[in-house]
C-alpha cells in the first residue's frame, strides 16, 4: 500500500500494456523502460480484467524545489509462465540471469557510492526475511527462485574489491602478487578496518532503511507531523 504504484492507482494482476505511447510485450520488457522515464510525469495503461485504464505517475518528489527522482514504482510479476525446454537452454539461461543479476547487484552499490543511486533502496536483513517470506507462500519454486536471487546477490557483493570481503582479500593477494612481497600488517590493518567501516555502514543502512520502511514507525512518525 506505500509503493508510488498503488498510491497512483496501480493494483494487484494489473496488466501493463504500455508506458506512455511506448507497447510492454513482457514483464521482461517493464524495468528497462521505467528505469528510462524515471525522474518524469508519464502515463501507464493498464488492462484490468479486461478494460483499459490510464494511471498518470509522477517518478520524483520535490525537495525545495529540487526534482528528486523516485527508483521504484514498486511493481513485480504475479508469477512466471514456465515453458518446456531442454537442460542445456536451461543451464544458458541460468547463466545469463546469474550474471545479469550479480552485474545488477554491483553496479548498484557503486552508484550509491557515486550518489547517481538513492541510497534508500538498500534492504536488510528483513527485507532479506520479507523476500523469502513472500517465496514461500507464493509457490516452492518461487522459494527456490527467491534464495537463489538472494545467494547471488550477496555473492557478488562478497567479490567487491572492498577490504574483509573476499574480493578485498582477492585485491590484496592481487597486489602483492605483482608486487612480489607481501604487504606490511599496518598497512592491511588499515586497508581491513576501511573495509569493515564500509561493510558495517552498508549493513546499518539497509537495517535502517527496512525499519523506516514498517508500518509501526509510519504511525509513530506520523504523531510528530
Amino acid at each position: 500500500d506505500d509503493t508510488l504504484a498503488y498510491k497512483s492507482g496501480l493494483r494487484t494482476k494489473d496488466k501493463v500494456i504500455r508506458i506512455n505511447n511506448e507497447s510492454i510485450k513482457s514483464f521482461k520488457e517493464l524495468f528497462p523502460k521505467l528505469q528510462a522515464v524515471k525522474g518524469t510525469d508519464y502515463t501507464l495503461t493498464v488492462d484490468r480484467e479486461g478494460k483499459i485504464q490510464t494511471f498518470d505517475i509522477r517518478m520524483y518528489t520535490e525537495e525545495n524545489g529540487v526534482r528528486v527522482p523516485i527508483e521504484k514504482i514498486g511493481v513485480q510479476s504475479v508469477g512466471h509462465t514456465y515453458l518446456p525446454t531442454t537442460v542445456w537452454k536451461s543451464f544458458e539461461n541460468a547463466c545469463a540471469m546469474t550474471w545479469t543479476l550479480a552485474v545488477n547487484s554491483m553496479s548498484g552499490l557503486v552508484k550509491i557510492f557515486q550518489k547517481t543511486e538513492n541510497a534508500k533502496n538498500v534492504g536488510g536483513i528483513i527485507s532479506i526475511f520479507k523476500m523469502s517470506a513472500n517465496g514461500v507462500n507464493d509457490s516452492f519454486a518461487e522459494f527456490v527462485f527467491t534464495l537463489a536471487l538472494l545467494s547471488i546477490m550477496l555473492g557478488a557483493v562478497n567479490l567487491l574489491p572492498i577490504p574483509c570481503l573476499d574480493g578485498g582479500t582477492v585485491l590484496i593477494n592481487t597486489i602483492e602478487w605483482i608486487t612480489g612481497r607481501p604487504l606490511k600488517e599496518k598497512v592491511i590493518e588499515v586497508i581491513f578496518t576501511i573495509g569493515l567501516v564500509i561493510v558495517v555502514g552498508l549493513m546499518l543502512l539497509g537495517l535502517w532503511n527496512d525499519i523506516t520502511h514498517l508500518p509501526i514507525y509510519v504511525k509513530i512518525m506520523s504523531l510528530f507531523q
